[in-house]
């Protein structure tokens, strides 16, 4: 018996999407129609502009009905999705960027390091501002559509200059001295040093690995490795292992027949009650209900459940509180 089809589809393996040999992927996208919501979770900066329509957009805890000129910026291993949810019609088009640090390299924007874009809170990730702001930004977005699409020489040489014009005018407008420190700013050689991290949590989903093992694993100690993935990634590495690990319990209820005590055993709770909480406040619906997706009940995008519809809306954070959750 096919299962039935989920509105939200996490992506199983991504491990051919980049590598060093490949660090850019890119595509233009074209919707009409209701649009079932992805949840994206993966390595990869991801750029994405809306060139036409409309489309509903969610970063961690802020959700957007984006417009033409809106920018969505997600950091490696961020918990982002867009869609519409039936029954709404929308049509969009949408060009992205998906790449690694080191495609862009060790640029520097005003004397600080590029990715320091990536440290502003994700309500100042998304959206444009203002009319002249999102002119610019379509204008970018609609000639990293025409490179993408055209695919001439030196093409990936035009989309890295685009996204440092980009990220240049993000920073001036965004007034990133606000919320940036020199502490804060992340480095391309901080996300090298931690990625044996991310390769093991990316290996071993469904495993609570103790953050001492992978600080080990990545040459340092306790404490440097928390600031050093605190930097690179935005959050402790205890709650990105156990957003990894809700990827796992959200394929297993799709994809098995397993009981939550089994799966939540596989995946490293507590027990059925502490998986069903963290499940909930992550996903904003139940895992009987996320198994049940699609048997003719709707649910939100878990980035607007229970929330009225407005242009730009913060919401409860997808991946909870604690520095070590369960």
């Amino acid at each position: 018996m096919t299962a039935p089809p989920t509105p939200f589809r996490i992506p199983e393996r991504l491990d051919d999407l980049l590598n060093q040999g490949r660090p850019l992927r890119a595509g233009v996208e074209r919707h009409s129609g209701p649009v079932e919501p992805y949840l994206h979770l993966h390595e990869g900066i991801e750029v994405s502009i809306l060139l036409e329509g409309a489309l509903d957009i969610g970063i961690a805890d802020t959700s957007l009905l984006a417009q033409p000129g809106d920018i969505w910026l997600s950091r490696m291993w961020e918990l982002h999705w867009h869609g519409t949810m039936p029954p709404v019609h929308r049509t969009a088009v949408a060009v992205w960027v998906l790449f690694l640090p080191e495609f862009i390299g060790d640029e520097t924007l005003d004397g600080r390091s590029w990715m320091s874009i990536l440290t502003l809170p994700a309500a100042l990730r998304a959206g444009s501002g203002s009319p002249a702001m999102r002119g610019r930004v379509l204008d970018i977005g609609r000639e990293l559509s025409r490179e993408i699409n055209e695919a001439q020489p030196a093409w990936e040489t035009v989309v890295r200059a685009d996204l440092l014009r980009l990220f240049a005018l993000l920073t001036r407008d965004r007034q990133l001295d606000q919320w940036n420190s020199a502490s804060h700013t992340i480095a391309p050689s901080a996300i090298a040093a931690i990625m044996p991290a991310l390769r093991m949590v990316q290996s071993q989903p469904g495993r609570k690995i103790p953050a001492s093992e992978v600080a080990s694993a990545c040459g340092f100690s306790r404490t440097r490795f928390d600031v050093l993935f605190r930097q690179a990634i935005g959050m402790s590495f205890g709650r990105f292992c156990q957003s990894a690990r809700l990827g796992f319990v959200a394929s297993e209820l799709r994809r098995t027949g397993a009981t939550l005590e089994e799966i939540a055993e596989r995946a490293g709770f507590t027990d059925r009650s502490h998986l069903h909480h963290a499940f909930t406040k992550a996903y904003g619906c139940t895992p009987s209900e996320y198994r049940h997706l699609g048997s003719g009940r709707s649910l939100q995008a878990p980035a607007t459940r229970g929330m009225a519809r407005s242009n730009l809306r913060r919401t409860p954070a997808a991946d909870g509180e604690g520095d070590q959750p369960g």
